[in-house]
């Protein structure tokens, strides 16, 4: 046996350690709101593309982390309204899943990106391109859909004026990144 072995702490606190902060983690994430857990979700996304553009390459390996954990915005958006607005706060899986392959989509965009723009790479990054808006846009107007669901007189003026200022805020910062995006 040799000495680093002997000296080396046992692995069994080690684990019981662990286990009790992931016991503590998953209690107080079971407690969390889901629109908390949307928010922070999107917050970090939304830092972490602007980290990977900003920086490039230059990140080294945590370039292709960052890009992925930054892909998404819209996806995790469309998760933010859903639990704001609709009564029951469960999380379906298949939209957690529709998330994950917005991930998926806006990635492979990300990386494909780079490729010239002429034959088959040229092709790859035009359907990934396509895709991606194609995906964002859906997930930016399932936005609006759930934000409006449900809106009428029998809700409370509060939850209405809630939901008008909402639509609004969200609508106008689409149309300040689109203005944006077309003026580059």
């Amino acid at each position: 046996m040799s000495l680093l072995y002997r000296l080396a702490p046992s692995p069994a606190p080690l684990n019981s350690a662990f286990a009790a902060m992931a016991n503590t983690a998953g209690r107080k994430l079971r407690d969390t709101e889901p629109f908390v857990l949307f928010w922070w979700i999107f917050t970090a996304c939304v830092a972490a593309s602007q980290i990977a553009q900003r920086g490039g390459e230059a990140l080294g390996p945590l370039y292709y982390l960052l890009t992925v954990a930054g892909s998404a915005g819209c996806g995790w958006m469309w998760m933010l309204s859903r639990s704001l607005f609709r009564s029951d706060s469960t999380t379906d899986r298949w939209a957690i899943f529709l998330v994950g392959a917005i991930v998926i989509v806006e990635s492979y965009w990300h990386f494909t990106s780079g490729l010239p723009a002429s034959g088959l790479e040229g092709e790859l990054r035009r359907i990934g391109e396509n895709s991606a808006a194609l995906v964002c846009f859906g997930a930016m107007a399932m936005v609006f859909v759930e934000a409006l669901s449900g809106y009428g007189a029998q809700l409370p003026k509060a939850e209405r004026r809630f939901r008008q200022f909402f639509v609004s805020a969200f609508g106008a910062v689409i149309v300040v990144a689109i203005v944006w995006a077309s003026n580059t």
